[in-house]
């Protein structure tokens, strides 16, 4: 039995279909749905699992691990906690760290969503149109870094940045930190006891 040749040859030829492009409308959305309450620990820890993200042990991703690590670690005074996430986006496996840190004098909150995988960088002008404004900061250094900054961000004392970590950056053999990260963290000063 012959086979005809032709179908063969135009299969053969054809080209793989490209990627999909990569889902940044829904990547942004999510990332405010969650973290534009970070003011409030407890409020954005809630915020996440309402928005479907899995409490995973920081363990379950190498990157994820090193950057809590690090984190936990950097400063030794005060009260610190956090919890960390999973949820999947069209494909993209990101994940998510709340963290907080208090002492005597300061408190800090911190609401990050990371994708490790990311091979390019978030496009300027969508995260331009998504905060509603161009970056007050641009930090560039080719190979290494690519930072957009709003201070303020969503509001006064909350700043957001959006970086992104090409593969091969010494920052990455350092913190662990590759791909896309968008950060949102506020600041406050501790209350004071009462006088008696």
């Amino acid at each position: 039995m012959t086979v005809p040749l032709l179908p063969i040859l135009l299969l053969a030829s054809a080209e793989p279909a490209p990627p999909p492009p990569y889902p940044v409308s829904a990547v942004l959305d999510l990332f405010a749905k969650t973290c534009r309450g970070v003011s409030d620990y407890a409020a954005t820890a809630k915020a996440a699992r309402d928005a479907g993200w899995e409490e995973v042990p920081a363990s379950a991703e190498p990157h994820l691990a090193k950057l809590v690590e690090i984190g936990m670690t950097a400063v030794p005074e005060g009260r610190k906690s956090g919890l960390t996430f999973r949820r999947t986006v069209s494909g993209h496996a990101l994940y998510l760290v709340l963290s907080r840190y208090e002492d005597a004098r300061i408190w800090g909150n911190g609401c990050r969503m990371y994708d490790f995988a990311a091979s390019a960088e978030l496009p300027e002008t969508a995260l331009e149109n998504w905060m509603q404004r161009p970056s007050t900061f641009r930090q560039a250094q080719p190979g290494v870094l690519v930072k957009l900054t709003w201070q303020p961000g969503w509001s006064r004392d909350i700043t957001v940045e959006a970086a992104y970590i090409p593969k091969g950056s010494g920052i990455t053999q350092r913190t662990g930190l590759v791909g896309t990260a968008l950060v949102a963290q506020a600041t406050g000063a501790a209350q004071q006891p009462a006088a008696k």
